[in-house]
């Protein structure tokens, strides 16, 4: 039977370095990638697509119901690349009693 080498604290400090640069190594490696792909995704990136979906709830005062809406928009073509801002929703009071959930228990 073949017994096995003895290990010194050299050959453990020597593996210990290793580990060491691999894994120092790895993380640089990963953060290159991040930064390369990142920037590849940024500089293709043309903006959003031509269709963009926009909601909107409306309230009836008579009742207490909530109705939303979606309705289709087509951005041209020709329009700037600029962002555009829109109205903030206005609150108007209800009679009543309202109550809003999110849906969860």
């Amino acid at each position: 039977m073949n017994a096995t080498a003895r290990r010194n604290p050299a050959d453990r400090d020597r593996a210990v370095a290793l580990v060491r640069t691999i894994t120092i190594g790895t993380g640089l490696a990963s953060l290159a990638a991040v930064c390369v792909f990142g920037g590849v995704a940024a500089a293709t990136y043309t903006g959003g697509s031509g269709n963009v979906m926009t909601a909107a709830a409306t309230t009836t005062s008579t009742s207490t119901s909530t109705t939303s809406t979606s309705t289709p928009t087509t951005n041209s073509t020709t329009q700037s690349s600029a962002l555009e801002a829109t109205a903030a929703p206005t609150t108007t009071s209800a009679s009543g009693s309202t109550h809003a959930t999110t849906g969860g228990s």
